[in-house]
């Protein structure tokens, strides 16, 4: 596809870099709109479908653009301020609002006297949205729970086939963890088999649920430590031994046990609420 003579290229050696990459996208920087336009199978998207009166939505794209030509890679120090306003044809103070935005959704941090980097780790990218998600429409830990249980089986399963001698001692630290602290060792068990898949969505997807099942995590761990120890011990067993079928089946048990925990803790909660305080 040719570029409008008007429009002029910009950062020539990251789009030859992307093109490598998929030879079906190209990026266009046009000079007067200052917003990038990515073109794939001849059909314009994202920053080309912004309403012109949408400042933030504008400053929002044309940052992602930065990341996805590579000019700004992760854990890389982000442009000062003036110099992405300047960049950007934007004043400060509308793209002031814009930077606070992603470091508060991670994807940005702040370094006391170090400037502003893009992070490397995207653990928390996606948790805020999902917090936001069971606070606003009003999810339940039982439905954060039923993720786990389409989610966790098969990463269980994955792990049979691709956990290293490292993962295996990862997951056998945990059970002496248990004693001092239940939640941590059960977090960091299932954080374990989930690392162990190497499928980098999958850990992603892991975190933001868990981070979200937090509360939960400390019902059922603390309810019932030593039958959760129990079933870690089999599902490593199963992984140890590269029995995926096996692993998925514990798995799964293990997780309808621990959710049977946390609706008996919801029931009596709610028994202790009716029958009123103390007399």
């Amino acid at each position: 596809m040719k570029c409008n003579p008007r429009t002029s290229l910009v950062q020539q050696e990251s789009i030859t870099t992307l093109g490598q990459m998929a030879n079906t996208n190209t990026i266009y920087w046009t000079t007067k709109q200052r917003r990038v336009l990515f073109v794939s199978n001849g059909a314009t998207n994202m920053s080309s479908k912004i309403k012109p009166g949408d400042l933030t939505a504008r400053l929002l794209a044309d940052f992602r653009a930065l990341i996805a030509s590579g000019e700004i890679k992760p854990g890389a120090r982000v442009p000062p301020e003036r110099e992405l306003a300047k960049r950007f044809a934007a004043s400060r103070s509308s793209l002031r609002p814009v930077l606070k935005m992603l470091e508060n959704v991670g994807i940005l941090s702040q370094r006391v006297g170090d400037g502003t980097y893009l992070n490397n780790d995207a653990t928390g990218i996606l948790s805020v949205p999902l917090n936001f998600l069971i606070l606003l429409d009003g999810v339940s830990l039982i439905e954060v729970f039923d993720a786990r249980l389409m989610l966790e089986p098969e990463l269980a399963a994955r792990a049979a086939q691709s956990a290293s001698a490292k993962d295996l001692e990862t997951m056998r630290e945990t059970f002496a963890a248990f004693k001092e602290n239940p939640v941590d060792a059960d977090i960091n068990f299932h954080l374990a088999i989930c690392r162990a898949t190497r499928n980098r969505i999958c850990i992603r997807m892991f975190e933001a649920i868990h981070k979200a099942f937090a509360q939960g995590m400390v019902l059922t761990a603390g309810l019932a430590p030593n039958r959760a120890l129990d079933f870690h011990r089999s599902i490593y067993s199963a992984i140890h031994l590269r029995n995926t079928d096996d692993a998925r089946k514990l798995m799964t048990e293990h997780l309808l046990h621990a959710k049977g925990v946390l609706l008996q803790a919801y029931l009596e909660d709610d028994q202790q609420l009716r029958a009123g305080p103390p007399k």
